[in-house]
């Protein structure tokens, strides 16, 4: 019997907001993956299943409410994740007694065909559409999910790199100031001064390579690496496991 065929056979993954493109996925980093905090973007998601491409127009959607910086789909799943055959021994047993022996072994070893009328052949057998169940299986160590209706599968690139675990840091600092504004009552226009003062070399690179985002996000006029002035009551914060102290006033 011939090998199971892919169920869907499709374009190459694209991506949403530019030229059709395949991008590599990565196992999961661990050691950079441990220490991510909540605003850390990931480099990128990708959508496979039937009618993916439907998706694209809502391509900036997905960015912003999953943190990534690339969105791509694609109608070809067996990249990303492989179709399991489960037969329905209860359904199967009575109809075919010893036999389902055989058609179990068969669906373990991958020797299975799916028809186009919904049926599949296994173990010598036509298996009706209410004889068995597919399943997707992502790979081991791809952060994957498979939709119920098992015909589309989502998988996130978790590969962090020195250039997002800075993105995300400047997030956090972001954050944290936003914060004080609150605490201290500040107009949401008010545009302030701040004095920042990081403990961490690496939180104090990022916050300079992103110095113009966060004031932009906080509403800066001016960011000066260091403790403020006396007269300016400080806030204190920890941003990637590092104490972060820094003070702010209205411009």
């Amino acid at each position: 019997m011939a090998r199971r065929r892919d169920l869907l056979r499709r374009p190459r993954p694209r991506r949403c907001d530019g030229p059709f493109a395949r991008r590599r996925l990565h196992r999961p980093s661990p050691s950079r993956g441990s220490r991510s905090s909540r605003r850390l973007p990931l480099a990128s998601v990708t959508i496979a299943g039937r009618d993916a491409s439907t998706l694209e127009a809502f391509a900036d959607l997905l960015r912003d409410e999953l943190n990534v910086k690339d969105v791509y789909v694609t109608e070809e799943i067996g990249d990303l994740a492989t179709f399991i055959l489960r037969p329905d021994g209860k359904a199967l047993g009575p109809r075919l007694g010893k036999d389902v022996q055989a058609v179990f072994g068969a669906a373990r070893s991958g020797d299975w065909t799916a028809n186009d009328d919904g049926t599949v052949d296994v173990g010598g057998h036509l298996l009706q559409p209410d004889e068995y169940e597919l399943a997707l299986e992502s790979p081991e160590g791809v952060v994957a999910a498979a939709l119920r209706s098992n015909d589309a599968v989502v998988t996130l690139d978790t590969d962090v790199t020195p250039e997002l675990e800075a993105e995300g840091l400047a997030r956090d600092v972001v954050r944290e100031i936003q914060n004080a504004r609150k605490a201290e009552d500040l107009v949401v226009t008010d545009r302030i001064d701040l004095w920042i003062d990081a403990a961490s070399d690496t939180v104090a690179a990022a916050i300079g390579t992103h110095e113009a985002y966060i004031a932009e996000q906080v509403l800066g006029t001016s960011i000066t690496m260091g403790a403020g002035p006396d007269e300016v009551s400080a806030h204190e914060a920890t941003v990637g496991g590092e104490p972060l102290r820094f003070s702010l006033k209205v411009s």
